[in-house]
């Protein structure tokens, strides 16, 4: 039984021959509350003949309700993740899974002495499970206290509950954090019992504030290597001289050495007292006071308080205008009661009646963390920087402490700043071990000891190592000052020092709880576990240790080399669904190569380490993906990436500037490769731009790059040497990998169109938002999903909302969420006027065929373009066609078409009339608002401040009963309730029988700045009068012009643009007989084309352009080709240099010149999707074509664990390579094909 008297319940488990009653645990939480659930479930426990033995059982709920049960024991009673946890997990179906942590969860090798049994009825299920004592890695003897938790999860649909027995609301239940205990009680005494029970819930209740230095295992043999000399990580000794050098005869270069030397005047004035004083000595376990909770009396989240520097330990929040600190007067919101305000460090509980009760808030420790970050790198928490609020605060100005006084020291050669800088650096490397991680950030923060891992700790300790290195050949001459000033001060177990202080020694103690923190973390799926590979690049090249290079590059699961197969796609893309957190991973491994550049010892690297021109760790094509990845100052929101339209907009935004990076001249500098990419946005910049980028960068000091900016940036003349202008530089592409096509139209930067149609497999945070589409322009997003980062990771709305496929620009089906899914290519072209893509996702939702085309043309004018923009779905009763006006003022909704008298107003949510705000997911958070049956010919337009963009709706004849739906949904990563209102407009196609109803949707989006660039837009007329000769005389079958049930139509749309001239586009998705459309003055076309584009200005026809094309038919313009694709198949593929062969055919009279640079698809039956190549150093001889793909034609290890890569790798080849068993892309027999294209103009 449990004993609830405490935070944390402790269970008493007693012998079954003591004879005593095995009482029932039935009391559970849900989810993030500290009130009891009745969710039917209970569990009791006792010991017999050396055994535990546990009972417990659920009642069903819903027949379709999915349950499983972990049950987690911490035999350290650690309250943090411990090295030997011990989880047991059980599905609903009985299914049993035993796991051990260790550096990783494994396989418990005592798996088979778990036992087993499953009993119940209609109504409920027990299971009996039993397993020696000994499993927990102790006996009774040693310790009777052991950690526990056991959690129960109900999925029913999408849906999902989880229940804890133990954990208060803002502990995040992972691994042991907030774990109660077993208190096994056989042969002890009732007072003894007691006694225990209360030490045990007072060690759970105090374990996240405990002083004490953590375990950690032993680095493996051979790790630790004694330092031989500094300047061995990222700033090598000709570097230095290079950045003083700099420093000193440029102009940029003096003006980041003054802002070095002020954030290092500003610490160096401190006196030593004072700078050990702001190491605090107790835990920093919290980013912030309220992570998911925000101000206890008045909610909010990570950012409802802000602090400084000039006023320790006090807390304001810009919301309410009132400063937090001990000693306050509180009024409780609920009773009416007076209480004092405190915190000493472990946090404030929030006592019934408060909005959040139980939440523990974290005020004092989330003080000591801001300490720590300014003297490591920049805080996470929001700071106070308004001085009308606080006169005297600093702000950021001076964070950054550590690497610049270090950086200062190379500049100068003054050894004060060194001096100062080792006092910080030896203080906080001496109570690392002390700490304990973070505790409710929503991260496995345990892992880690300052901070948490995925945004702060890995980054500040890399800042902390390079200074260490930059410093280290001055320590020795340091130490006696170093010694004198640590003499007086308590050791880091706050007792007096045994033995004089050493900072070497210091650090070298810290080292092995790095390792284990990169240990712990590198094997996540997580973004961030590629921070602790950058971390631990950084200890091996800090120590000079080439057996820990060598373990970290290519040795292991977790090598860096196992990870860009296993969690990269081949085209750069890590296992992530954000372009946002892409983009970041991208920067973050290009500055990884740093880590190690040049490193050789005599063993294992005699030649040195590159890793940026290495083909085996990826970091060219993660590089090529980065910089594919500008958008003119904007970046496509899908997955949690934030992103806005708010007024004003930035010039620089609205002109289309990139966004510098520093890391873009450290590449240039270190990956000749990749020149010739970064030089056009290089050369973007003027040259005031340039300095002023590079100063800005410098004072970023969450990873700091000053000096290493400072050793690589070059004179903007060698940017401009390589002649590519930036506006030949933003070209269209395809991420190869990721079934993602971009595409871009215009003259410059400020006019240049991005089109992003979104297909890849899904990741990660699992958003619906596949098939979706993106356009950015003019510095808008125009089209846009609402979703952008959580406001926070527990609330409703990120499952409810933010990720749901209602907030995406998708063809909705029934209001559902999409599953994870994959998507098929099915056409990506690059032309001269014309460009597209097609693909196909039939599993986002099962049962369903959902398919996207999209084409982008170049205007007659060259500077505007437009998108023609064609979906089907089939498989379903309701389909909208989803656009969203991202942070659109409702007047700036207009309407062309749609009378005012048929609108209809709306009640309740799109979920329905009687369902409640925020009730039910997706639809269930959308306010209705109203709806029209549209005119034959009708548009919309989201008008914003300076750009709009037009829907121009191309309806069929049999489409007349469509709707005109619009709704006002949230936007994303705002507080629920409290958010802005964003306008959805959803074209609507419903039909009862599902299981034949299929619609297509034909817009035409215009994007323009000043105003709108088209006159009308029109549908073709379908016909068979084309050729109708030939098929008369039997030569081709009659076309059938129905749609009919389950088909999709040909689309042909002529578009009249304001000078007169026009275009005809037709669209024709399958390999079938060409279609046949009249235009409005009669002139008949006909054309198989995937797309056909025909430039007319008057009669005459200017230019035509088509891919996927065997005959055209307009007027004098005749088209006759053997196939509408290039086809045969692999011959040969070369795994290791990606050298691919094709046998063709037939012989084709094709240049290879006309190849290059084209999409060949590569198939096969069995797969479930094709294999996509951008086609580079093509030959052809004869029938022989070949090839070099830029990718690796390694997919995956074939026991890799994370989903990500995994959707479609049905029919891929495995076979061994360098001792693993892999996946490859391709294998001989596959089928090739290139669409054909034609060019006339």
């Amino acid at each position: 039984m449990s004993d609830k008297r405490y935070a944390y319940p402790v269970y008493k488990v007693y012998e079954k021959a003591a004879g005593l009653g095995i009482a029932a645990e039935t009391r559970f939480y849900a989810g993030y509350s500290n009130r009891a659930s009745e969710c039917g479930t209970d569990f009791r426990m006792y010991t017999d003949d050396g055994n535990l033995h546990i009972d417990f059982g659920f009642v069903h709920g819903a027949p379709e309700a999915r349950h499983s049960f972990t049950l987690l024991f911490d035999p350290a009673h650690s309250g943090r993740r411990p090295h030997n946890a011990f989880m047991i997990q059980v599905g609903g179906d009985g299914l049993l899974k035993a796991e051990r942590y260790r550096y990783m969860w494994e396989e418990a090798e005592e798996r088979n002495l778990i036992h087993l049994e499953k009993s119940g009825d209609d109504r409920r299920t027990r299971f009996r499970l039993f397993f020696p004592l000994s499993m927990l890695g102790q006996t009774l003897a040693e310790r009777r206290i052991v950690g526990f938790n056991f959690f129960h999860k109900a999925a029913e649909g999408a849906k999902q509950t989880e229940y804890r027995w133990s954990g208060l609301p803002g502990d995040t239940a992972v691994i042991a954090q907030g774990a109660g205990d077993l208190l096994f009680v056989n042969g002890m005494p009732e007072e003894a019992i007691a006694s225990l029970t209360d030490k045990a819930a007072r060690e759970s209740e105090i374990a996240y504030t405990q002083w004490k230095r953590q375990s950690c295992p032993e680095p493996r043999p051979g790790w630790i290597v004694s330092k031989k000399r500094g300047f061995t990580i990222r700033i090598g000794r000709q570097d230095a001289e290079r950045a003083r050098h700099q420093a000193e005869h440029t102009t940029w270069g003096r003006k980041i050495k003054e802002a070095v030397l002020e954030t290092a005047d500003y610490w160096a004035a401190k006196s030593d007292e004072e700078l050990l004083a702001l190491v605090p000595d107790g835990n920093p376990r919290a980013l912030t006071p309220g992570q998911y909770f925000g101000d206890p009396l008045h909610e909010g989240n990570r950012s409802a308080f802000q602090v400084c520097l000039e006023r320790p330990y006090e807390y304001y929040n810009p919301a309410t205008g009132v400063w937090w600190r001990n000693g306050m007067k509180l009024t409780n919101p609920g009773t009416g009661e007076e209480l004092e305000f405190h915190d000493g460090g472990e946090g404030f509980m929030a006592p019934d009646g408060f909005p959040n009760p139980g939440v523990r808030y974290m005020f004092t420790a989330s003080y000591r963390l801001f300490l720590l970050s300014m003297l490591l790198g920049s805080p996470y928490c929001p700071v106070l920087e308004d001085k009308t609020v606080c006169p005297e605060t600093s702000g950021k100005k001076y964070a950054g402490a550590i690497n610049n006084l270090a950086y200062a020291f190379v500049l100068t050669g003054r050894s004060e700043y060194a001096c100062k800088a080792l006092l910080l650096i030896g203080r906080i490397a001496e109570l690392l071990p002390y700490m304990n991680g973070n505790y409710g950030d929503g991260t496995y923060s345990d892992t880690v000891n300052i901070a948490e891992p995925s945004t702060t700790e890995s980054s500040w300790m890399s800042n902390l190592l390079e200074a260490a290195d930059l410093l280290y050949d001055e320590i020795d001459g340091l130490s006696s000052r170093l010694q004198e000033c640590f003499a007086s001060l308590p050791g880091p177990d706050r007792g007096e020092r045994s033995e004089p202080f050493c900072v070497k020694k210091a650090v070298y103690g810290m080292l092995p709880y790095l390792l284990y923190s990169c240990e712990l973390e590198k094997n996540k799926r997580s973004d961030w576990s590629m921070r602790y590979i950058h971390l631990q690049l950084m200890i091996a090249s800090f120590m000079g240790s080439g057996p820990l290079m060598q373990y970290v590059l290519n040795e292991g699961p977790y090598s860096l080399q196992s990870k860009i197969r296993n969690s990269f796609f081949r085209d750069g893309r890590y296992a992530y669904d954000s372009p946002q957190y892409i983009g970041h991973i991208c920067k973050q491994m290009l500055l990884m190569a740093n880590n190690n550049y040049r490193f050789e010892d005599g063993s294992y690297f005699p030649d040195g380490i590159d890793m940026f021109e290495d083909r085996r760790y990826g970091i060219a094509q993660i590089g090529n993906l980065y910089f594919q990845l500008q958008f003119g100052g904007l970046t496509p929101m899908f997955g949690d990436t934030s992103g806005d339209n708010e007024e004003p907009l930035a010039e620089g935004r609205r002109n289309g500037a990139f966004d510098y990076n520093p890391v873009m001249e450290i590449a240039f500098d270190r990956m000749p490769s990749l020149r010739a990419d970064i030089a056009p946005i290089l050369s973007h910049f003027l040259n005031e731009e340039l300095e002023a980028y590079r100063l800005r960068s410098a004072k970023d000091t969450y990873l700091n790059n000053a000096l290493l900016l400072l050793a690589t940036a070059r004179d903007r003349s060698e940017y401009d040497s390589y002649g590519i202008t930036s506006e030949r530089g933003q070209k269209s592409c395809l991420l190869q990998d990721s079934e993602t096509s971009i595409l871009r139209a215009g003259t410059n930067a400020r006019n240049r169109k991005h089109v992003v149609l979104y297909g890849q497999p899904t990741a990660a945070h699992e958003h619906g938002d596949k098939l979706g589409l993106w356009i950015g322009a003019y510095g808008y997003h125009l089209l846009s999903g609402a979703g952008r980062y959580p406001f926070t990771w527990i609330s409703p709305k990120f499952q409810g909302w933010e990720v749901h496929s209602a907030a995406c620009t998708i063809v909705v089906k029934d209001g559902q969420n999409q599953k994870p899914s994959y998507s098929r290519l099915k056409c990506h072209y690059e032309g001269k006027l014309l460009q597209g893509s097609g693909m196909e996702n039939t599993v986002a939702y099962p049962g369903s065929h959902m398919e996207r085309w999209c084409w982008l043309v170049t205007a007659p004018n060259g500077e505007d373009a437009y998108v023609v923009d064609v979906n089907f779905a089939r498989g379903g009763t309701t389909f909208d066609y989803n656009t969203i006006g991202l942070d659109l003022p409702l007047d700036g909704l207009q309407f062309d078409g749609i009378s005012g008298e048929r609108w209809k107003t709306l009640e309740g949510t799109m979920a329905g009339p009687e369902v409640e705000l925020y009730s039910q997911p997706g639809y269930g958070w959308m306010k209705a608002w109203k709806k029209a049956k549209p005119d034959r010919s009708f548009s919309w337009t989201f008008g914003y401040k300076h750009a709009s963009l037009r829907f121009h709706a191309v309806p069929d004849e049999g489409e007349s009963e469509r709707e005109l739906v619009c709704a006002l949904g949230e936007r994303g990563g705002e507080e629920t309730g409290k958010s802005s209102w964003l306008p959805f407009v959803m074209w609507r196609d419903r039909d009862e029988h599902a299981d034949i109803h299929a619609a297509s949707f034909v817009t035409v989006l215009e994007p323009f700045e000043a105003k709108s660039f088209i006159r009308e837009v029109r549908p073709l007329k379908r016909t068979d009068l084309a050729g109708e000769a030939r098929r008369a005389s039997g030569e081709e079958p009659v076309l059938d012009l129905s749609k009919g049930p389950g088909q999709f139509r040909a689309v042909g749309i002529e578009i009249v643009f304001e000078d007169g001239r026009r275009d005809v586009v037709i669209a024709n998705r399958e390999d079938t007989e060409p279609v046949s459309f009249l235009d409005s003055a009669g002139r008949s076309f006909s054309s198989d084309a995937r797309a056909l584009l025909l430039r007319y200005d008057g009669d005459k026809l200017e230019k035509a352009e088509a891919v996927g094309v065997s005959r055209v038919e307009a007027g004098d313009f005749r088209v006759a080709r053997n196939g509408t694709s290039l086809t045969g198949a692999v011959a040969d593929a070369d795994y290791v240099t990606g050298r691919v062969s094709i046998e063709l055919s037939a012989d084709e009279s094709i240049a290879a010149s006309e190849l290059e640079g084209r999409v060949a698809f590569l198939d096969a039956p069995d797969y479930a999707k094709p294999s996509t190549y951008m086609m580079r150093d093509v030959t052809i001889e004869g029938r022989k074509l070949s090839f070099q793909s830029e990718m690796t034609l390694f997919l995956l290890d074939a026991n890799w664990e994370a989903i990500e890569k995994k959707h479609a790798l049905a029919g891929k080849k495995r076979f061994e390579f360098d001792g693993k068993d892999v996946y490859t892309d391709i294998k001989p027999g596959d089928s090739f094909s290139v669409h054909r294209h034609v060019w006339m103009g």
